[in-house]
């Protein structure tokens, strides 16, 4: 017999010296169990934390504005296909957003750069997004034109979050309360660190020379709110799964796309992107998806079945600084396992190969607007891939995506592995059998720009 909730939540505070943590286990129609365990903060160890207890979930944000963009599709407010600069007030500037899709926003293929954490302009309670947030867009500047390479980018949800207030016609708090949260039945979800604090609030913790303590600072901004702003429970993740869930099976609906993978990572694994979220791994039959979210002390994550429709939402007070992911994704799977009967794939069984192209065509100088570029060339007739100050051989996986094994170097860019990886990884796109225009290295998108 599979451990209830509360035991398993207890055992990972404990096994994990975690101080509070809370998961939820839903369908489409109840949540099916809930627990917590340990405290809100080591301050206040005699705080409880509850499902009802609301924590910071940062990216998790993203897939909840990206509900709101399908829902205005759905309504015909939107088209998938509509020009971003056609969604958005004529009063303001919005440079660069030529031929940029909603459907480039939302699959991270917009060619928008990440973009930082912080915006410099500040914080405004419930303003508009506004100039602030298209200044924001353009200091993170542009990889390439859209619909040519994936590149995860919170500045093309910072965006999306624009046209939610545009097409809403509301302040973008507003505007998700009235497009999404009331729908989903979320009370508590608030992008307000004051409002936030009003309810029973997670710290978060980070650990230094003397241990375990809370980092007394949520960052926050108004270009922030659409793609790492929320403040919610686990109760609201699950409430917001199931009403997801629900919809998915309404006829002709967007949300029916949603798990299919429309932009590559370029990974070892099964991991892709869909619209407004990952897609992957398969249960069975059954493609999940959803989102985590993390920075410096909190982790969250939503993850979803399609068949049965099945949902696990989590949220816990450290970062993966302090825990890995593997802990927290393997009790996933196995509550997943323990209701669908299946276990997940990770494995990218049946995937067609790539172009025949000749190793030698694939060598050259890749880089991107920021950081060292990376050199792939033949040594001793091995494929290579450098950052100039280290090198790694490659071997071919599958098509044109190659691997190494993690070393030493492993936890620093761009040589981490991805979160849900445990290799290095370098893809190729190689456009007709020939150069390839660009690489994702471990997820992240490199353009070619030389020969070796």
């Amino acid at each position: 017999m599979a451990a209830c909730a509360s035991e398993i939540m207890e055992d990972y505070c404990r096994t994990w010296n975690v101080p509070g943590a809370a998961v939820a286990v839903f369908s489409d129609r109840a949540i099916l169990d809930m627990a917590a365990a340990g405290t809100t903060s080591l301050e206040s160890p005699q705080a409880a934390l509850t499902p009802r207890t609301l924590h910071r979930v940062h990216s998790v944000t993203k897939m909840l504005t990206c509900t709101a963009v399908l829902l205005l599709v759905d309504s015909g407010a939107l088209s998938l296909d509509d020009e971003v600069r056609s969604c958005i007030s004529p009063a303001h500037e919005a440079s660069g957003l030529a031929g940029m899709t909603i459907r480039h926003l939302l699959t991270h293929t917009s060619g928008l750069g990440r973009g930082v954490r912080e915006n410099p302009a500040g914080y405004e309670p419930d303003g508009e997004l506004g100039q602030d947030l298209l200044d924001y867009v353009g200091r993170a500047g542009k990889l390439c034109e859209p619909g040519r390479v994936y590149d995860y980018s919170n500045a093309g949800i910072a965006l999306l979050g624009y046209v939610v207030e545009q097409a809403a016609g509301l302040p973008f708090p507003r505007a998700m309360r009235e497009t999404l949260f009331d729908a989903a039945g979320m009370e508590t979800i608030c992008f307000d660190p004051r409002l936030a604090m009003s309810f029973p609030l997670s710290q978060q913790h980070v650990r230094d020379k003397s241990g375990l303590g809370v980092r007394h600072y949520f960052h926050y901004s108004s270009s922030t709110r659409p793609f790492a702003g929320a403040y919610c429970s686990v109760r609201d993740l699950a409430r917001f799964g199931m009403w997801h869930l629900a919809r998915m099976s309404r006829p002709a609906s967007v949300f029916g796309e949603r798990p299919r993978p429309q932009a590559g990572l370029g990974l070892d694994i099964a991991l892709d992107h869909g619209l407004g979220c990952y897609t992957g791994p398969a249960y069975g039959n059954a493609q999940a998806y959803g989102q985590i979210g993390y920075h410096s002390g909190a982790w969250a994550g939503i993850t979803l079945l399609t068949h049965p429709p099945l949902g696990i939402a989590w949220c816990d007070n450290v970062g993966l600084d302090e825990v890995p992911l593997a802990p927290r994704q393997q009790i996933i799977e196995d509550l997943i396992a323990a209701r669908s009967g299946a276990k997940p794939t990770w494995a990218r069984e049946g995937r067609a190969p790539g172009p025949s192209v000749d190793a030698g065509e694939l060598t050259g100088v890749y880089r991107r607007p920021m950081g060292r570029p990376v050199t792939v060339r033949m040594r001793d007739g091995q494929l290579t891939v450098s950052d100039t100050l280290r090198e790694l051989p490659l071997r071919e996986i599958s098509g044109l995506t190659f691997a190494a094994d993690a070393h030493r170097y492993a936890s620093t860019l761009p040589w981490r592995p991805h979160d849900y990886s445990s290799r290095c990884c370098v893809s190729f796109a190689a456009p007709d059998g020939g150069h390839p225009g660009h690489l994702l290295f471990n997820g992240t998108p490199y353009l070619r720009v030389a020969d070796v």
